[in-house]
């Protein structure tokens, strides 16, 4: 199977590094390049945007008048007909985004890598459209898979990681792999939390009932 491609507009090369790590070890997934502004990735993409599937771009560009959002539209008005689907990226909450503009996603910069990059196979097999959940913390474990659920509440309930893996037949990075995409859901609504059994999630919990007796 051919890899997606993705092309990475950001000024943050730190971000797009972490990224591009873990693209080189994905067998659907394939680091194309980078832009760290619009007028770099204008110029970039004269050549090489009929080889791009997504362009995954930020949002803001404070040292550039042209924003992501208009870059977006620029693209549109400069390569017609031949737009990868274009995904952003952002700090904070959940904003407007014309959907006029290319857009097939907006995503949490904090967002957990894994989860990213299942996000951009949907979006590129399926044509999925993401938005960052709405900010209600009665319903945090709706954002969770059925096993996301089940390790959330091991771990709320102070089960060990190692323990946890016994239990659930996996191993404990796998564990540990979910973990860091259940933290990046907590703090997408807005908790500033790095540890499930955070005190501050621990009396979500038990202020919802959020998990049983295990």
């Amino acid at each position: 199977m051919e890899k997606i491609k993705v092309f990475i507009v950001d000024d943050d090369n730190m971000l797009i590094d972490g990224i591009a790590k873990f693209f080189r070890d994905s067998s659907s997934l394939e680091f194309y390049g980078k832009a760290n502004n619009p007028v770099e990735c204008l110029a970039k993409l004269e050549e090489e945007i009929s080889n791009i599937d997504i362009i995954l771009m930020d949002v803001k560009f404070p040292k550039f008048e042209m924003d992501g959002i208009n870059l977006a539209r620029k693209i549109r008005e400069l390569h017609p007909g031949k737009i990868p689907k274009i995904v952003f990226t952002t700090i904070g909450e959940r904003a407007l985004v014309d959907l006029n503009c290319g857009f097939h996603g907006l995503i949490p910069k904090n967002q957990g890598i894994l989860e990213l990059m299942n996000m951009l196979e949907n979006i590129h097999f399926k044509s999925a459209i993401y938005y960052p959940p709405q900010k209600d913390s009665a319903n945090l474990i709706d954002q969770f898979t059925q096993r996301q659920k089940k390790i959330f509440c091991m771990i709320v309930h102070g089960i060990a990681i190692e323990k946890i893996a016994q239990q659930l037949n996996i191993t404990t990075n796998i564990v540990r792999s979910h973990e860091k995409v259940i933290i990046s859901k907590i703090q997408q609504l807005g908790f500033n939390v790095h540890d499930v059994s955070a005190p501050e999630i621990q009396k979500l919990v038990q202020k919802h009932q959020l998990c049983g007796k295990t």
